[in-house]
């Protein structure tokens, strides 16, 4: 039954061969789908600044959107200073008491590098840059990890640059506009990560069903 021949007008042909042409058609349209949405996704944590995304997509698309992201917000930096208010510090004290404490020596370090970085207590542009950036390397190596712990360190060192994103805007309103533009780049940045991560273990693309 499954080897029946299709008489078309009077030769015959197996249509066996055309079925796997045909599944491999399906099959390339429904990556290239996957791939178009990943990108809309990606332009939708973009959009504020005006960029556009056309890299590749996958783990290494949700960190190249990162990076532009955090690459715009260094920009910005250059032109601001910073002296740490109260409402920082309470955040920061937040963050602090949620680290897991087997991971509380790694997060402790870090936070030792960046102090010794502002001695005055007022951190200017240059330094804030180097701050970001330091913040931006270790979240990487730690998503790199995969590990549960090495994870939540992560969210508690991006909870950190959030909070310190908000304190520049408030020591620096003249940038409110342009930070305000980041800030919502981050959100959607947020929603992409996390989508990202909960398929990072089935799918390198995310499917519908997560974003």
């Amino acid at each position: 039954r499954h080897t029946r021949l299709l008489t078309v007008t009077g030769v015959q042909t197996c249509a066996l061969p055309i079925l796997p042409i045909v599944g491999n058609a399906i099959t390339g349209a429904r990556a290239n789908s996957l791939q178009d949405l990943n990108r809309a996704v990606y332009n939708r944590a973009l959009s504020p600044l005006g960029i556009k995304y056309n890299g590749p997509v996958g783990q290494e698309g949700v960190a190249n959107v990162r990076k532009t992201l955090s690459d715009n917000y260094n920009q910005v930096l250059q032109n601001v200073t910073l002296k740490p208010d109260p409402q920082f510090a309470q955040e920061f004290a937040e963050i602090s008491g949620n680290v897991m404490a087997a991971e509380r020596p790694i997060f402790d370090k870090i936070i030792s590098r960046l102090n010794a970085r502002t001695p005055t207590g007022v951190i200017d542009g240059k330094t804030l840059k180097t701050i970001n950036t330091t913040l931006d390397d270790e979240v990487a190596a730690l998503k790199l990890d995969g590990s549960y712990e090495k994870q939540q360190l992560a969210d508690n060192l991006e909870q950190l640059q959030s909070s310190l994103r908000d304190a520049v805007k408030r020591n620096n309103p003249m940038y409110a506009k342009r930070l305000d533009q980041l800030d919502e780049g981050w959100a959607n940045y947020a929603i992409l990560r996390d989508a990202a991560r909960s398929e990072e273990h089935t799918s390198e693309l995310q499917s519908q069903s997560t974003i």
